[in-house]
């Protein structure tokens, strides 16, 4: 009777509810850092749609092995700047 009374939208409507906050306070994370224009020292890692945004600190992506290829918000994997 579980599923058919109701109780696992009230489930998955929590579980959206707590996927939406932490894609919120990413984004708001994300957003201060670059306000304070530093993307030269963090950088934020979202490999494709399926997995979690993440705000890495840039040494730390360079000190890991290369299991993982980090890519730039923009899509290039190069960590020089270009100014405008």
């Amino acid at each position: 009777m579980g599923l058919l009374s109701g109780e696992f939208a009230d489930e998955s409507r929590h579980l959206m509810t707590g996927i939406g906050s932490y894609f919120y306070l990413v984004w708001a994370i994300w957003l201060r850092i670059c306000l304070n224009e530093q993307q030269d020292v963090y950088m934020l890692n979202w490999p494709n749609i399926w997995t979690l945004p993440e705000v890495v600190l840039i040494s730390d992506v360079k000190s890991t092995s290369n299991a993982y290829q980090y890519r730039r918000v923009n899509g290039s994997k190069s960590e020089e700047r270009k100014s405008v």
